[in-house]
């Protein structure tokens, strides 16, 4: 996964993220396991992490902890386990798909 995965709206969408919560709230995966990191938010800011890190530069200014792989096989299992229902989205006040 390289930041060209994703299309220019795709990383606006993702800078957008207000942190409003909103999905957290929403989720059925999230309340159901009682898990905060299964909800679009967590998701978001994983997702944010893991593309900022793949930037050269910013990877050598901040000298990030975690390599992109590791940080890649902890944010996984929580994509995977989204229930894909589309409340998040329906929720979001600035309309992040």
């Amino acid at each position: 996964m390289s930041n060209q995965d994703y299309t220019i709206n795709q990383l606006i969408q993702i800078e957008a993220c207000t942190n409003c919560q909103l999905c957290a709230d929403v989720c059925p995966a999230a309340t159901a396991a009682e898990d905060g990191q299964l909800s679009a938010l967590h998701r978001i800011k994983g997702l944010k992490e893991i593309l900022k890190g793949r930037v050269r530069l910013l990877r050598k200014i901040f000298r990030k902890r975690a390599s992109v792989e590791e940080q890649l096989t902890n944010f996984s299992p929580t994509v995977f386990r989204c229930t894909l229902c589309g409340n998040c989205q329906e929720v979001c006040p600035v309309g992040i798909h």
